[in-house]
């Protein structure tokens, strides 16, 4: 006996259900997570475009997409076994509309993400993403980025287009930022759970918040052809974390673009140690970088940020080792190579950098206002990094 899975719509929360005879169905949706920003394509999608398509996108193929997604759980499932699926609009982001998606089949309960792509650009992204995704999960033997089970369009009734593909959720996790402390108006790092009562982390946390970010991007990094995960922000929420205790569990839930650093195609031994002296200036100098809770002014996170980085840096190396992409032998000499570096020269090397940088990035002048405590802190920390050991 067949069955029709029952679907039902959201916001954020049960809190907040989105009936197709309701007000809000017919609302047009926002374009980003500032409400007022002026939609540039003029596009009007409203909330039941968003939500149809989205089932649309679900349905097709008699829920194959779906059943890929859980396929590990059951590999001789079929969509009959579906009876329920609950989908949440989570938040507008600048590129994404991301649903959480609930699949209630047999008795149990998954959760997944579905990131919906609206603009044109946006629709470019989040294809090349989703290929970017599949090939970084193949290449490194980590679990910090999510899978991705199934990607495409659907278009709406009068014709816009939506991008789509449906990926791992990390249930537990949340995205943080910077926000004003209760206390003295000192920033700190707030944990976005949905929960009424603030939860700011404490200093340890912080640290390792920058820590754990560092050793992600790190263990991503190729030495040998310098391919990068570019384009990351904190203030866009890319990585989401679950505490527990004084520890930091974290993932990067997008991958914008995968490219090289510089562009050599036979580096030899003193490039690759150079280009590895640059990303870590790319890396700690815009770990500290975050908009007040992830849509106020451009801050700068201090000492903490970059201290983080740089440990994270060395043990996103240690990951490395340990997977048998580079030899330990790479880790210690590029340790013993950036110890080597004084502080003049780590100025000098910064400071070429962000001249190079467009006159027009986003928290240029907070980055070039904060660079001589940035490399004193730099280089103290590469200093009490002390010897690796493999």
């Amino acid at each position: 006996m067949s069955c029709i899975p029952k679907f039902r719509y959201f916001l954020a929360n049960e809190k907040f259900p989105v009936r197709p005879t309701g007000s809000q169905w017919a609302s047009v949706l926002p374009v980003s997570r500032t409400p007022q920003a002026p939609d540039p394509a003029g596009q009007s999608l409203t909330y039941g475009d968003y939500f149809n398509a989205v089932r649309v996108f679900l349905e097709r193929h008699q829920y194959q997409a779906v059943i890929r997604a859980l396929s590990g759980d059951n590999g001789d499932m079929d969509a009959a076994q579906i009876h329920a699926v609950r989908i949440f609009l989570v938040k507008h982001g600048q590129y994404y509309h991301p649903a959480r998606i609930e699949i209630a089949y047999g008795k149990r309960i998954r959760f997944f993400v579905l990131n919906v792509a609206i603009s044109a650009i946006a629709r470019e992204m989040i294809k090349s993403e989703g290929t970017t995704l599949e090939f970084l999960c193949r290449r490194f033997p980590y679990a910090f980025l999510p899978k991705v089970y199934a990607t495409g369009e659907v278009c709406t009734d009068d014709g816009q287009k939506l991008a789509m593909f449906l990926g791992q959720w990390f249930d537990g996790y949340h995205e943080f930022h910077l926000s004003r402390g209760d206390e003295g108006g000192q920033n700190r790092i707030i944990l976005w759970d949905g929960k009424p009562v603030k939860c700011f982390l404490s200093s340890t946390q912080a640290r390792a918040v920058y820590e754990k970010a560092a050793l992600i991007l790190t263990a991503y990094y190729n030495l040998a052809t310098f391919e990068q995960i570019s384009a990351w922000h904190h203030a866009a929420g890319d990585f989401v974390i679950k505490p527990a205790g004084d520890q930091i569990f974290m993932k990067l839930i997008t991958v914008r673009q995968y490219i090289p650093l510089i562009e050599n195609e036979k580096p030899d031994v003193q490039m690759i140690l150079e280009a590895l002296q640059l990303f870590l200036l790319k890396l700690s100098l815009h770990m500290g970088l975050d908009r007040l809770d992830g849509v106020g002014d451009l801050t700068w996170a201090g000492e903490m940020a970059v201290a983080g980085a740089v440990d994270g840096f060395f043990k996103g190396l240690m990951c490395q080792v340990t997977a048998g992409l580079i030899p330990g032998e790479i880790l210690a000499g590029g340790r013993d190579y950036l110890a080597a570096v004084s502080r003049s020269e780590w100025m000098d090397r910064v400071v070429s950098m962000v001249e190079q940088y467009d006159s027009g990035l986003p928290g240029l002048s907070l980055m070039r206002s904060n660079l001589d405590q940035y490399v004193t802190c730099l280089y103290k920390s590469i200093a009490d990094a002390g010897p690796c050991t493999i």
